[in-house]
């Protein structure tokens, strides 16, 4: 399922992995990663209330609600195993379609859109969600199949939150809540 490489940080309030240093080395890291293997492995980056960093190397499912409940069972056994994630930080290849008009919907997915990019995503947030990161590098292929990097689209560090609308990302399913009855077996919302 996952590949999970501990960091032990001596400081409990330690630097947020939602700021921008932190952010733009695994962004350094991921091109890199890019350019010697082609592709990119989905990663997920915790910083536990303890202190303790993580890193998990990701298998994702196919489709998306099987993604949100692999996001959704992983938080669970988080918590289960008696931590809590202060932070959440969450590096993909994505597809990426620019919308031109103002509440313009899109009849198909961004995968099968005719002006699609390909991105290197990395999301994050606190567990409050009163902070987070959200950073779109787009890139286009050379003849020999490298990446070939673009101006970041997108690059929002450690912002707060608007009290608004918020989207809902595949990370927003690792903070999502359990509810237990007694005699029951506990269901996910």
């Amino acid at each position: 399922m996952v590949e999970r490489r501990p960091q032990k940080e001596g400081n409990k309030r330690g630097e947020s992995i939602l700021a921008q240093e932190f952010v733009e080395t695994i962004l350094t890291a991921a091109r890199e990663n890019m350019k010697e293997h082609g592709s990119l492995v989905p990663a997920l980056f915790l910083h536990l209330e303890s202190g303790e960093r993580v890193i998990f190397s990701l298998r994702l499912p196919g489709t998306p609600e099987e993604k949100q409940a692999y996001f959704t069972a992983l938080g669970l056994s988080i918590r289960l195993a008696g931590q809590r994630i202060h932070e959440a930080l969450f590096v993909s290849e994505a597809w990426y379609v620019e919308v031109r008009e103002e509440g313009a919907a899109f009849d198909v997915a961004p995968s099968q859109h005719p002006e699609r990019k390909e991105v290197i995503s990395i999301a994050g947030r606190n567990a409050q969600r009163t902070r987070l990161t959200f950073l779109l590098q787009p890139f286009s292929r050379d003849s020999q199949n490298q990446p070939v990097f673009e101006p970041l689209i997108l690059a929002q560090y450690n912002a707060p939150v608007d009290t608004g609308y918020q989207p809902v990302g595949l990370i927003d399913h690792l903070f999502a809540k359990t509810h237990e009855e007694p005699g029951t077996t506990p269901s996910l919302s």
